[in-house]
């Protein structure tokens, strides 16, 4: 784990106190009143989270970063946490301008931090494609030692080992990526889930951000190799 630069003050852009001068003090007429246009949501002027003033399509270079060679379920937990992507701006689709959700980028962002990145600019079938080649040291997550994949891929996130969840989408639109993140699967609604999306959660399950539909699949970073059996005596 090594931290690159100083961790700054949380920072508020200052909100203007400007306010026009009452027409009837100056004799003015008043102009006509501008069509309204939607409010856009506070969170998206208060630049606090790590990497909300990068532009999404470019990697954030995070304050707090994890050594892919010495995995750890703590470093992983404040890896994912620091980019608050519940509120983060940088994932808030209201608070940029192509309308698109930024599922990708999140991804991105963590894996990138963990020393295990996924290519930038790519989005979420374009993920689960390169993901699929199990290249750069990750690999797909299987049924083993009597455990389900979901069970499998929790495991993997709580030892600290980045773990993306990933579906698809088969007609061509906007498929979806996820970090499992350290914590508890659930019988019914899979790993612990951090995401951005159409909506923006830092820990739920995996259910909560693909629905119950959809064939998810899971790749882990750097999985332990397997140890051959014990000889028998």
């Amino acid at each position: 784990m090594t931290t690159i630069r100083p961790m700054g003050a949380n920072t508020v852009p200052p909100v203007s106190n400007n306010s026009a001068t009452p027409a009837g003090a100056t004799g003015q007429t008043p102009a006509s009143t501008p069509p309204s246009t939607p409010a856009r949501p506070a969170v998206c002027d208060v630049f606090e989270p790590e990497g909300s003033q990068v532009p999404f399509f470019n990697s954030v270079n995070a304050v707090f970063q994890s050594d892919p060679n010495n995995p750890s379920r703590g470093d992983y937990s404040k890896v994912i946490d620091q980019f608050n992507v519940s509120k983060n701006p940088r994932y808030i689709s209201a608070c940029q301008t192509s309308g698109s959700t930024y599922c990708s980028t999140f991804v991105n962002d963590v894996t990138k931090a963990m020393g295990a990145e996924i290519p930038a600019g790519l989005r979420a079938n374009g993920m689960v494609d390169w993901l699929n080649t199990e290249q750069s040291g990750w690999k797909k997550v299987t049924a083993t030692e009597g455990k389900t994949v979901e069970q499998m891929a929790q495991q993997f996130a709580n030892e600290g080992r980045p773990t993306v969840a990933g579906w698809k989408n088969p007609s061509g639109s906007s498929g979806h990526v996820g970090m499992v993140r350290p914590g508890e699967a659930h019988a019914q609604l899979g790993p612990a889930l951090a995401q951005a999306g159409s909506t923006n959660f830092d820990n739920k399950h995996v259910i909560n951000g693909f629905g119950w539909n959809r064939p998810v699949s899971y790749w882990v970073h750097n999985p332990p190799t397997a140890q051959p059996a014990a000889a028998q005596e």
